[in-house]
């Protein structure tokens, strides 16, 4: 997956990715929950992908979000929106990344046509 600065994120449908969040200056620990949400707006009520992590062993302190192809295979290329909201055991919830771009390329190999 390609984030760039401004945290725009971007990966073509179908594929197996990986995002790595962190919250500044925190690692993440038991008893922390992260969630990745996209929806086509930030006002849209339908949530399209939802995913959470509450392991933070596999990259010490950080939240590590899996994509399969089947996350994303059902939805159409676009531009969408996601953010990515963290519960801490001891603080509350704290957005770590504000609502920020999510673009959902096209793929070549499994064409529609």
């Amino acid at each position: 997956m390609i984030v760039t600065d401004n945290n725009t994120c971007s990966m073509t449908r179908g594929d197996t990715e990986q995002l790595t969040a962190y919250a500044k200056n925190k690692s993440f620990v038991s008893g922390d929950i992260v969630e990745f949400t996209l929806r086509r707006t930030p006002a849209s009520k339908q949530i399209l992908l939802h995913k959470v992590v509450s392991d933070f062993t596999e990259r010490e302190g950080k939240a590590v979000f899996h994509f399969a192809p089947e996350d994303t295979a059902e939805i159409p290329w676009g531009k969408y929106s996601y953010d990515i909201q963290a519960t801490f055991a001891d603080i509350g919830v704290k957005t770590i990344i504000k609502p920020s771009p999510f673009n959902l390329g096209e793929e070549c190999t499994y064409g529609t046509e």
